[in-house]
């Protein structure tokens, strides 16, 4: 009995950073393998600034990222990426507010790891896509 209650808790241990709730610094984690990258976006939108956080995957060995976004592409004031614990300026290249994503592009100084996208047409009524690596 007092060893299962061991393993039990041993288990626990283990596994209690695994299942904790705190939310991970996207700045700080990420390595030069990483697919995901912290984005923040400043807007102006009906009249008062916004800053927006996003997590967005990397789509492109130069620097293209998705990312959701349900804004007009106008309203758009700054971006900034964190990738490999570097910050960039981003453009915006598309907004698709059919489907709430954005386009954005950063340049990286190496070529990146990234998530290959099904190459088939995207209707609105799409309810996802499918990222395959």
């Amino acid at each position: 009995m007092k060893l299962n209650f061991f393993i039990i808790f041993m288990v626990l241990l283990f596994l209690s950073p695994l299942m904790s709730k705190d939310k991970i610094d996207q700045k700080k984690t990420n390595t030069s393998n990483s697919k995901i990258v912290h984005v923040e976006i400043n807007l102006d939108f009906k009249g008062k600034n916004y800053k927006l956080v996003y997590s967005g995957c990397i789509v492109s060995e130069k620097g293209h990222v998705l990312i959701p976004f349900s804004y007009e592409k106008k309203s758009i004031t700054d971006a900034r990426l964190w990738f490999n614990h570097n910050e960039y300026s981003v453009k915006v290249l598309d907004v698709n507010e059919q489907v709430d994503i954005a386009l954005i592009k950063f340049e990286p100084e190496s070529k990146t790891n990234y998530y290959k996208i099904l190459q088939q047409p995207v209707s609105p009524k799409t309810e996802s896509i499918l990222l395959t690596t």
